[in-house]
């Protein structure tokens, strides 16, 4: 192979790798992020009082783990993650044994899970047009 076959490979190929992370990052934005909010718990005042959030500076929102859901890219380790960021997050998504009104146990698992193909589709459609 001679060295400009192999750069040039080697720039269509990092140019692929930089528009699957950037069609991750915006699917993980608009297809995972949006499905995983509406899973999760909208805390009524029974479940505002379980979590440790009723009163005080401690208080909080009935939409407070909805709203805390965010999107972040990691360029360096190649990489998207979608967190839940309050105090009772993990614990809310944890406890199958805790029934909500609105909202579910394993919010973000079962968004990630139900969305999958979807977010594998959309980064496959942007690759394509990066191949044409």
């Amino acid at each position: 192979m001679t060295g400009k076959l192999a750069s040039g490979l080697a720039a269509a190929i990092a140019k692929l790798q930089e528009t699957a992370l950037d069609a991750l990052n915006e699917a993980t934005e608009t297809i995972v992020k949006p499905d995983a909010v509406a899973k999760a718990p909208l805390l009524l005042p029974n479940e505002m009082e379980r979590a440790g959030r009723v009163g005080g500076k401690e208080g909080g929102l009935p939409d407070e783990l909805r709203r805390s859901c965010e999107v972040v890219e990691d360029r360096g380790a190649k990489e998207v993650e979608i967190s839940f960021n309050t105090p009772y997050s993990e614990r809310q998504h944890e406890r199958l044994d805790w029934k909500h009104e609105v909202g579910q146990s394993k919010f973000l698992e079962s968004a990630v899970n139900s969305t999958r193909d979807d977010v594998l589709e959309f980064m496959a459609d942007k690759c394509r047009e990066v191949l044409r």
